[in-house]
């Protein structure tokens, strides 16, 4: 999933995404949401492994809104 994400910003969908086919970018995101709901799924069974990786995504935004700032 990530290395077809890289492909996607790679190439143009970063700084021209009106550019890409929106038919593949549609497939992409419906991809990526149930690979989403599949980890989710997975970590939620481990709750110990379900609040560590809760901790690192919220750590993930928290840096990410520092660099837009």
């Amino acid at each position: 999933m990530q290395e077809r994400i890289n492909k996607y910003l790679n190439s143009g969908g970063l700084f021209n995404p009106e550019m890409m086919d929106a038919d593949q970018v549609r497939k992409l995101l419906i991809d990526a949401r149930e690979y989403i709901a599949f980890l989710e799924a997975r970590l939620k069974h481990s709750e110990e492994g379900y609040d560590s990786a809760m901790r690192m995504v919220e750590a993930l935004f928290r840096q990410r809104a520092g660099e837009s700032e």
